[in-house]
């Protein structure tokens, strides 16, 4: 089965340079993936942090479960220097990789939200899901 996936990608520590090594091994596990441009915004539920963050919303498809799907994605955080809870800087977030949608599943509500999903979206020429 073919699975239809939106994927956001932040950073606000050296974006140009994790954001593009992401969207790269991302795009070994999802080969036919597109990318929005990327976008700077102002720090959303990070109160401690002192700079913008540069975000890029994803849509593909892949046959992948979502299981393995989320493990590869958290394994591209990982390698990209994204720390344990314990081990974080407030404020400060090296990269965010986060499965938002699965099929007609929403993953995560709160996240569609903001606007920089729906903008992200509009220029891949994508709808927002209606069912959230």
């Amino acid at each position: 089965m073919i699975n239809r996936v939106i994927i956001s990608l932040g950073s606000n520590e050296d974006p140009q340079s994790r954001l593009p090594k992401a969207c790269i091994l991302i795009k070994r596990l999802i080969p036919e993936i597109r990318y929005s441009p990327a976008m700077e915004t102002e720090a959303i539920d990070c109160p401690d942090s002192k700079n913008f963050f540069t975000d890029i919303i994803a849509v593909g498809f892949t046959p992948m479960s979502i299981g393995m799907l989320q493990k590869r994605l958290k394994e591209i955080e990982c390698l990209l220097g994204r720390k344990s809870r314990e081990k974080r800087t407030p404020g400060v977030v090296e990269i965010d990789v986060d499965l938002l949608l699965w099929n007609n599943k929403c993953l995560k509500p709160e996240d569609f939200k903001r606007p920089y999903i729906s903008i992200g979206l509009e220029h891949l020429g994508e709808p927002v899901p209606v069912h959230l």
